[in-house]
């Protein structure tokens, strides 16, 4: 069964009836199953991958398409983040595919401060493996000291990276005209990091 990035998979295993006469006098004895996959609470393409959650302690995910049209900037704002809560909605098995929908939560602190909502959608290759996944992020707060809003669209493969750009037009407050791209890393322990290059029209 597909299971969306923080989901968490547990079972004491099988019980089985033991014959009144056996070892176990009159016993039920839980036999245990083998491991399962393990499964984190982080919205996993901050690791690389979210559709299915698998840990990816270690590994780099950069939102940088500076040669595919990547939005100017001329300020940074960087800091870290919080999954404050990880929803799964829906899961929905295919032929060859196993598709998942998420709400997730964000607390951020740095340069941007405040919160976000994410609705994400994410597909799974037929090995379980990830493969891909699209997501929105309406972020509140305060962006070096301009209180407003904006939107985050995310996009993400398993081999060739991800994408993460404030969508133009969605700026509010003090953020009205904003346009730039999100950059994130995971390190070992699990940390969230960002800088958010931006321009304000």
């Amino acid at each position: 069964m597909f299971r969306p990035a923080g989901a968490v998979r547990t079972g004491s295993g099988d019980r089985t009836e033991q014959p009144e006469d056996s070892p176990a006098g009159r016993q039920s004895v839980a036999e245990p199953r083998p491991p399962e996959p393990e499964y984190q609470h982080q919205c996993q393409w901050c690791v690389q991958g979210s559709v299915h959650g698998r840990r990816g302690v270690g590994r780099r995910v950069v939102a940088d398409r500076r040669g595919d049209g990547a939005m100017g900037s001329g300020s940074r704002a960087s800091g870290s983040f919080e999954v404050t809560a990880f929803e799964p909605v829906e899961t929905e098995e295919r032929e060859g595919a196993a598709f998942g929908r998420v709400r997730i939560a964000k607390t951020f602190t740095g340069g941007l401060s405040g919160a976000s909502e994410v609705r994400m959608l994410s597909v799974a290759g037929p090995s379980g493996s990830p493969a891909s996944y699209v997501a929105v992020e309406h972020v509140t707060g305060e962006l070096d000291g301009r209180k407003g809003s904006f939107v985050l669209q995310h996009a993400a493969w398993d081999t060739t990276g991800t994408t993460i750009r404030v969508v133009p037009g969605t700026g509010t407050g003090e953020l009205a005209g904003i346009t730039g791209e999100f950059h994130l890393t995971v390190d070992g322990s699990g940390t969230h990091t960002y800088v958010l290059e931006y321009g304000l029209g």
